[in-house]
């Protein structure tokens, strides 16, 4: 049995990019897998397994050099 724990990720947006950005958060989920909460407006959390995060990551790199994240903030 695997003792890895999930990594995690604070995703930021601004609030005229937040609707849209929640979509396509959901949709990267769905896709590669992980769990996303949403603890305040315009903030949501990623945890994701080291497996998970190699075309996660980039997914988020897109989303950020899109213009639609405006923060990412590493917890560990």
């Amino acid at each position: 049995m695997s003792t890895t724990t999930p990594r995690t990720i604070l995703i930021r947006a601004k609030r005229r990019s937040a609707i849209k950005l929640q979509q396509h958060l959901h949709l990267m989920v769905a896709r590669f897998g992980g769990h996303l909460e949403q603890p305040d407006a315009g903030e949501w959390v990623l945890a994701a397994y080291p497996w998970e995060w190699h075309e996660a990551g980039k997914a988020l790199g897109r989303l950020f050099d899109s213009g639609l994240v405006s923060g990412l903030s590493f917890a560990d």
